[in-house]
């Protein structure tokens, strides 16, 4: 597994993309080092061919009712309109699965709404398995990030 991290200036975010350096130049391979501040956990693409031949990604907040939620919702809604469904599968987890099971929060769903996204996932917490299953696993904060070191499987 490759742990990178990006700073905020190598992290964009505008109203309708998010863009990631194809190669964050802080890339290390042991989880001694922890990102600063906006961070991805990575898996070989050897090992993404073996799975499905879809890029798994999964977005990480605390209750998986806010940020990840809508996070996957934009996601999968410019997966759509790009035409490559067939190309992603996109989930979203919680540190904490106090809210298992619960819809996202329905002031989240409502401002999803007004700005044409389906925000319709139900909360589940961050598992063992998902570190294998998953190419990409973003961290929507420094603490989420820290927490899915910790969680992380040694390689």
């Amino acid at each position: 597994m490759v742990i990178t991290g990006l700073t905020r200036n190598q992290f964009a975010l505008t109203r309708t993309r998010v863009r990631i350096p194809l190669s964050p130049p802080n890339a290390v391979s042991n989880r001694e080092k922890k990102p600063q501040d906006i961070g991805v956990l990575r898996l070989s693409i050897k090992e993404k061919h073996m799975k499905n031949n879809k890029t798994n990604i999964l977005f990480v907040c605390l209750g998986n009712i806010c940020r990840s939620a809508c996070a996957e919702a934009v996601m999968k809604k410019k997966v759509q309109e790009a035409g490559l469904e067939k190309e992603f599968f996109i989930d979203s987890a919680g540190i904490l699965s106090y809210h298992e099971g619960e819809r996202a929060d329905y002031r989240m769903r409502e401002a999803g709404f007004q700005r044409g996204y389906n925000v319709d996932s139900i909360s589940r917490p961050v598992k063992t398995d998902d570190f294998e299953k998953f190419d990409l696993i973003i961290g929507m904060d420094n603490t989420n990030i820290d927490d899915l070191y910790d969680r992380a499987p040694d390689v």
